[in-house]
């Protein structure tokens, strides 16, 4: 029994605290009414949720997002995006139904840039995931997107750490699963995340199906991919004192590895070392007190376990 309580304690360890970075809301269970129309909010309110709904108090915009209390995945309620025409003179006005991480702020000279992105963000996950219906119009595609940024003060610009995004064009009647891998592109730590969904993914340039709709439940964030199978089952290498002061002594067959990877509790990779030839000992005295999950990595074995570091 002890491999599968150990495996265990680690898969608890990082889904505790990757729930603390999963998307606020994502079950879309909660909303609030804001002057007319409501909108998705978290377990600590309007905090995460943004879309275009306010265009409806500059003079009858339509309410593109919505909740649905009939068509969902779980639960009682979905987000039902629909892109919809707004009736202005001298010629209606195509608006793109968009939900976003990030809050709406009008800009009556270019409403595309009303929808301002991006909530704080540290973690890095895996995937991201959730599930959707899609009943496009006149040929529109939709787009399910999320990114990680960092923003650089040296360029005053955000630097995109990862991205995971869909393109649809077709019919889906049924709620299917989308599972999208981030694709990283950096090892910093992001400091916000963008997340969108819109049936239209051409709005910016005003090109919309009308009534194109995009369902959306059950959104999350996944912390997987971290090899712990093996945790548990005997040790080629043992660290020793542990838990201990970041300083470790490694006994056993050290020459099977050639690299160790430390994830902090969030599930972010926070060093990357290589093992010489050798090694007797390991220094992860940079890394503050905290528990961590490593991994000990060579051409055809991995090892995983868990690392106490005290002060």
């Amino acid at each position: 029994m002890r491999p599968i309580i150990l495996l265990f304690l680690i898969a608890g360890i990082c889904q505790q605290n990757a729930f603390a970075q999963d998307i606020p809301g994502g079950d879309f269970e909660q909303w609030q009414d804001i002057n007319g129309y409501e909108e998705p909010i978290g377990p600590m309110g309007n905090d995460f949720w943004g879309s275009n709904n306010q265009l409806s108090l500059l003079g009858g915009g339509p309410i593109t997002t919505v909740k649905e209390t009939d068509d969902v995945h779980t639960g009682n309620y979905a987000v039902k995006l629909v892109s919809q025409y707004w009736d202005l003179d001298p010629q209606p006005l195509a608006v793109a139904a968009v939900l976003a991480s990030g809050y709406f702020e009008a800009n009556l000279a270019d409403f595309t840039k009303s929808l301002r992105l991006g909530r704080p963000w540290t973690s890095r996950p895996k995937r991201f995931k959730g599930y959707y219906k899609y009943l496009p119009q006149d040929g529109d595609q939709c787009a399910i997107y999320a990114q990680l940024t960092r923003y650089n003060s040296n360029t005053g610009q955000k630097d995109t750490i990862a991205e995971a995004s869909l393109s649809v064009t077709e019919t889906m009647t049924n709620y299917e699963l989308f599972d999208l891998p981030f694709e990283y592109r950096s090892e910093q730590s992001p400091d916000s995340i963008i997340v969108v969904f819109t049936p239209s993914a051409y709005g910016f340039n005003f090109e919309i199906g009308d009534n194109s709709t995009l369902l959306i439940d059950d959104v999350s964030l996944s912390y997987e991919g971290l090899d712990v199978s093996i945790v548990g089952e005997p040790s080629q290498v043992q660290l020793f004192p542990n838990p201990g002061p970041g300083y470790f002594q490694m006994k056993g067959e050290t020459q099977l590895f050639d690299v160790i990877q430390v994830y902090n509790a969030e599930a972010a990779l926070v060093l990357t070392m290589p093992i010489p030839a050798n090694i007797s000992s390991i220094d992860l005295r940079s890394l503050p007190p905290g528990q961590y999950l490593y991994q000990l990595q060579g051409k055809s074995n991995t090892q995983s376990g868990l690392l106490q570091i005290t002060k």
